[in-house]
């Protein structure tokens, strides 16, 4: 009886900070560690405002929607007591932004490749991304035909103060290639592919940090050119596909520090059509579910 005499009082100590902070409005809102992320990024993913009372569920939903931007390693939050009320501090520590990734690869069918990639996933600190992508192939384990590669994506998720983003890619292959009919080489040729996206997507319902329904519509056109160099063209074709891309997708990842959980799954629609600029006509749906789950650790015996 006498520990239960000794610990009551103590539980009402620890409790009286959290409800007088409960009874004050937040006074203001401070970012501390985004030395690259620009505030007005940050301040969007808030569940709250300055002259609210504060709510400690709200402040802990707000601290999870600016770890899910994926540009931080570890978000914690300060709370600052005064007269007057409370102020909250968000602070954070930031990713690597610029990654330069080179990469040298060998395909089971003897292609070996060599390039890299660039990315720049916080362009002006407004959470945008950009990714270029340069390699050279060649055929029989180096010594065959060539194929130069480049690719340029660009997107921003939403922009600062608008429900908008936008989504742009860019692609151009220039090959030098056997053309082959019925497995016999007829004639050498030079093959240039080009690819070009465009899409504006929008943020439908937003309820932070739980779930983010996202809608993107866009354009595409896909031109392939080929220059005969020697022999015959046989079956092959020149020609171009254009038409749209229309995507529905609910993303309720959460990042944490070291994993991610949580499910995305959505649908996309892509239509080709002669309406469209397009020489082909097709339609195709993609369904698509990925969940993130911990591995749990085997227990020890």
């Amino acid at each position: 009886m006498l520990r239960w005499y000794l610990f009551f009082p103590l539980c009402v100590i620890l409790a009286l900070p959290l409800e007088s902070f409960a009874e004050q409005p937040v006074l203001a809102v401070e970012f501390s560690g985004n030395d690259v992320t620009r505030a007005s990024v940050l301040l969007e993913e808030l569940t709250f405002s300055p002259g609210e009372p504060y709510d400690l569920d709200k402040v802990e939903s707000s601290r999870q929607a600016i770890m899910d931007l994926g540009l931080f390693k570890e978000v914690t939050t300060e709370i600052e007591e005064t007269d007057e009320g409370v102020i909250v501090t968000f602070k954070m520590v930031e990713r690597w932004f610029i990654l330069p990734v080179p990469r040298i690869d060998r395909s089971a069918d003897g292609v070996i490749s060599a390039g890299g990639i660039v990315r720049f996933d916080n362009l002006f600190g407004l959470n945008q991304q950009l990714q270029l992508v340069f390699k050279q192939e060649r055929e029989d384990e180096g010594e065959g035909n060539k194929t130069d590669v480049f690719k340029l994506k660009y997107s921003a998720n939403r922009f600062t103060g608008t429900p908008y983003g936008v989504r742009i890619d860019f692609g151009n292959e220039l090959a030098n290639e056997d053309l082959k009919e019925d497995g016999e080489v007829i004639g050498e040729a030079k093959t240039q592919n080009d690819r070009f996206a465009f899409a504006i997507a929008r943020q439908v319902t937003v309820w932070r940090p739980d779930e983010n329904w996202r809608l993107e519509t866009g354009y595409f056109t896909h031109r392939r050119r080929t220059e005969l160099k020697s022999g015959e063209l046989g079956r092959r074709e020149d020609g171009r596909s254009a038409g749209i891309e229309l995507k529905l997708i609910s993303n309720q990842v959460h990042i944490e520090p070291n994993r991610r959980t949580g499910k995305e799954y959505g649908i996309e629609l892509t239509w080709a059509n002669g309406m469209f600029g397009s020489e082909f006509d097709f339609h195709r749906y993609d369904i698509f579910y990925r969940e993130y789950r911990p591995i749990q650790q085997p227990a020890l015996v």
